[in-house]
């Protein structure tokens, strides 16, 4: 009786641990496929580049997931509308009818209980929710029907929906779920995130693109006028028989249109650093002539303020290897600064070899910089205060641009020290290269020795320029040089003179109507053309300068044409 008793238990407790053994390892089963779900979806999407191609992975692989027969992803957007990003085996009806709807149709509320971003149910229950979508629901054929809301940072980002055509569906277990659309909503933001910083950049840099064009464009347009205001007025004011009167009006034009030229050569400056175009030349030069210019060009600024300055070269290589362009620029731009800050007082200039650097330091006695203001002087377009930029003038773009050419060179510039009332001192180095080779590109500085009248004498020069202002003025310059000048008002005319003509040298405008002066130069070498010919530009961008089409230029000069660099130019490349 007892033992009945005991054996009589036995077949239901087995029964029991038979079901619990199946849904262990059913369970354990099911996590192991779910975990190579979430393997596979996690590898797709780390390869997925783009929103729609990581969307096209998350419609595929949780269809998959999922079990459903059909799935559509929709994304959240800016106006406030789910829009369709990717779908599979959906309907037309789908497809059109939901392609973009109004987020406020899906409930939003209380997004911190992760069990709100999930619906899952029978297509009555759907239609009991959403009325709005019973047409719909009635079409498609389906069963049962599911959406998981994406959401990152307590918003929601879009929208998973999915469906099966069979009634009696179990639901995937929560928290497999719930780490499946957290792991689509995360790589889809991301991956958002991601394509607006480029979107963000590459308009930042077509901005910077159109800026630095249109600056180009507009330094044509002005200097071109200016430069042959400003070469007229260097022509009567050489006229010897000129009244003191008129002569002295001339030379306040002659100033201004040169200041004028400074200012845009600066604003050009500033965009093309901003825009990372800068251009730096390598050029091996004579040091001691290249100072022995620039110092002479100091004094005359000098001496126009009223400003004593001193100079001092200690022991300077003979030959540096740089640019001798930029490196006069940082050095003028110093010195023009503590001139211009100096009403009264003195400005000094060291110059000295210090280890493997060339070291420049200027020192003024001028009003100084308040402290405050010190740790902005190379912040571009900006001047201690107001009262400054009135009394003194300027952009405030000297020093940025030097500091940036300092740092463009190899070197660095700095401010020493400075104090209110007692002045500043400013210091800057460049590295000095090893020895220069004999096959390494020289320049060498010359100043003019003979006599202006005779410097062009029997050199014949073909000036092809459509603007006959600056035929007038080039005419003018190289004419009371000694030179014999032609001109040609067009392309196709300076090709036809310069094949028909013996010329010393071309000088050919690039900015004309019909043929520029790219195609005319390439025009005039493919007809085996050996004489020098120079680009005449109004452009100050040198990337314009270094463009393919200028392969067959020799030389090139920036209007305003400065006179002697005119002069020069057309001596040098007349003896090639």
């Amino acid at each position: 009786m007892s033992s009945g008793i005991l054996r009589e238990p036995w077949p239901a407790l087995l029964n029991i641990w038979n079901h619990l053994k199946h849904e262990i390892l059913t369970g354990l089963g099911r996590s192991r496929a779910e975990a190579e779900h979430l393997l596979r979806i996690a590898t797709a999407l780390a390869d997925a580049a783009c929103v729609s191609k990581m969307s096209e992975v998350v419609a595929q692989e949780c269809m998959k997931a999922l079990g459903a027969d059909a799935i559509c992803v929709h994304l959240l957007k800016p106006d406030g509308y789910f829009e369709l990003a990717n779908e599979t085996n959906c309907t037309e009806e789908i497809k059109t009818r939901w392609r973009r709807f109004p987020k406020d149709m899906i409930p939003l509320t209380d997004l911190s209980h992760p069990q709100n971003w999930v619906f899952h149910g029978s297509a009555e229950e759907l239609k009991n929710k959403f009325p709005e979508v019973a047409e719909t629901v009635e079409r498609t054929g389906r069963q049962t029907f599911a959406y998981a809301l994406l959401v990152v940072n307590n918003q929601v980002t879009g929208l998973l929906g999915y469906s099966y055509k069979r009634k009696k569906v179990r639901p995937v277990g929560h928290t497999f779920l719930l780490t499946l659309i957290n792991l689509c909503a995360q790589s889809l933001e991301r991956a958002r995130l991601t394509e607006e910083e480029q979107s963000a950049r590459a308009a930042a840099e077509a901005a910077n693109r159109a800026k630095t064009d249109f600056l180009a464009n507009i330094s044509h347009e002005i200097r071109t006028p200016l430069g042959v205001v400003q070469g007229f007025a260097d022509l009567l004011y050489e006229e010897p028989d000129l009244d003191p009167k008129y002569r002295y009006w001339i030379s306040i034009i002659r100033r201004n249109t040169r200041q004028l030229n400074s200012l845009i050569g600066d604003v050009l400056d500033i965009t093309k650093i901003e825009a990372d175009k800068l251009e730096i030349e390598s050029l091996c030069f004579p040091l001691q002539e290249w100072l022995h210019d620039t110092i002479t060009t100091a004094e005359f600024k000098a001496r126009e303020k009223g400003t004593e300055i001193e100079f001092k070269v200690g022991d300077v290589p003979k030959m540096i290897k740089s640019d001798p362009t930029r490196l006069r620029q940082i050095l003028l731009n110093l010195i023009g600064n503590a001139i211009k800050f100096t009403p009264e007082g003195k400005v000094r200039v060291d110059i000295e070899s210090s280890g493997p650097h060339l070291q420049f330091t200027i020192t003024d006695t001028g009003i100084g910089i308040a402290p405050e203001f010190q740790e902005h002087v190379f912040d571009p377009f900006m001047q201690a205060d107001s009262s400054t930029q009135r009394m003194f003038g300027g952009t405030g773009l000297g020093l940025p641009i030097s500091k940036r050419l300092a740092i463009a060179l190899g070197g660095e510039l700095k401010l020493v020290e400075s104090a209110p009332g007692r002045g500043s001192t400013f210091s800057f180095y460049i590295p000095i290269e090893p020895p220069i080779s004999s096959e390494e590109k020289k320049v060498t500085l010359r100043r003019a020795t003979q006599p202006r009248s005779q410097r062009l004498s029997g050199i014949k020069v073909l000036l092809v320029e459509d603007s006959p202002d600056n035929q007038y003025l080039l005419n003018q310059m190289l004419s009371m040089e000694g030179a014999q000048v032609d001109i040609a008002a067009s392309g196709p005319e300076g090709i036809k003179r310069a094949l028909s003509g013996t010329y010393h040298v071309v000088l050919m405008d690039i900015q004309m109507p019909g043929m520029d002066g790219f195609q005319a130069v390439r025009e005039l070498r493919d007809h085996g053309y050996k004489r020098p010919i120079a680009a005449l530009t109004a452009h100050a961008i040198r990337t314009e300068m270094d463009k393919p089409e200028l392969a067959g230029f020799d030389d090139y000069l920036t209007k305003p044409i400065d006179r002697p660099t005119l002069i020069n130019t057309v001596a040098r490349l007349s003896r090639i």
